[in-house]
């Protein structure tokens, strides 16, 4: 906070939405070890979060795994991502969660959205936060991840579910084959999200709004390549979810003043404000809304105007 000066004091105490940030992008070192000492495992000395480029990112997520392979695992880590979230002045959070990896892995499905409905109820008696789930669904195991995803969130109604999204790296032919479990989740009553144009081009974007129609985004930066794109998304006011750090960190643009952000905003192109996977990325809501302030020269009144239109876009 301390980098943005008086524009990040505004920021900061300002109530914030955040919808798209992975809770498995969010456990801190201090919550990692805190899991290792119950479970007997070594404990980081230093950040395991380290990487050159999205592979190298992918790839931290299955090494991790072992210490949190349980549902009371997920509730320490839920109460300590509600800290998160109290401590940057977000009211509002729709956090992304992959249950199909997790059940994979021998975390049963109905203790995992328990411990985390369980964790989320606390942190909205005492502090009034709201924290919806997006299940999100790894598109490189194919459509038969999502339909398994869906049969287990209609066997365990739960509010708190509001959607699922489709995530993990994108790859050419990993579109088409979720149409009908996005039609699927539409009946049942689930909003949508995809992640879509973060590293392919503006036609990944085409594809997944012409065969999946999400009411999201991920990302989606590649928009900014195709002008009738950008009408297209202005004129549906179908919104992208923006992470700066990550884009730049994950190599989807080169630096920051490459990202088209700025352009977005000025072509009337919805989004908004996230930080994606804050422990990975190091970064903060707080920071990510500094950078608008600083690196784009974004004023209050557009600042408070995307915080505004980032809680008329969720789901929930």
């Amino acid at each position: 906070m301390s980098s943005y000066g008086e524009a990040a004091k505004e920021i900061a105490t300002t109530p914030k939405p955040e919808l798209h940030v992975h809770l498995e992008g969010s456990i801190s070192v201090e919550t990692l070890n805190r899991l290792a000492l119950k479970k007997g495992l070594p404990a980081f000395e230093s950040s395991p979060y380290r990487f050159s480029n999205f592979k190298e990112f992918d790839a931290i997520f299955p090494r991790l795994g072992p210490y949190f392979d349980t549902p009371e695992d997920f509730y320490e880590i839920a109460l300590a991502f509600g800290r998160r979230l109290v401590d940057e002045g977000i009211t509002y959070c729709e956090v992304l969660v992959m249950p199909f990896v997790h059940v994979r892995r021998g975390v049963p499905f109905e203790g995992l959205m328990e411990a985390l409905d369980s964790a989320f109820s606390e942190l909205a008696k005492g502090q009034g936060i709201e924290v919806k789930i997006i299940c999100a669904i790894p598109r490189t195991l194919g459509a038969d991840a999502g339909q398994k995803t869906l049969d287990w969130i209609e066997s365990r109604p739960l509010d708190r579910i509001v959607g699922i999204d489709l995530a993990g790296e994108e790859r050419a032919g990993t579109i088409k084959p979720f149409a009908p479990v996005f039609e699927r989740a539409r009946s049942i009553g689930l909003g949508t999200v995809a992640h879509a144009g973060e590293f392919l081009g503006p036609e990944a974007i085409w594809e997944t709004i012409e065969r999946l129609k999400p009411d999201r985004i991920g990302h989606g930066i590649s928009a900014a390549k195709d002008n009738k794109l950008m009408d297209f998304l202005a004129q549906k006011n179908i919104p992208l979810d923006i992470s700066l750090t990550s884009n730049v960190m994950l190599g989807a643009v080169p630096e920051l003043a490459f990202h088209p952000v700025r352009l977005f905003y000025e072509e009337g192109v919805a989004f908004t404000m996230n930080t994606d996977d804050p422990a990975f990325l190091h970064t903060t809501l707080i920071d990510e809304y500094g950078i608008l302030a600083e690196q784009f020269n974004f004023k209050g009144d557009e600042i408070r105007q995307i915080l505004k239109r980032g809680f008329e876009f969720r789901l929930g």
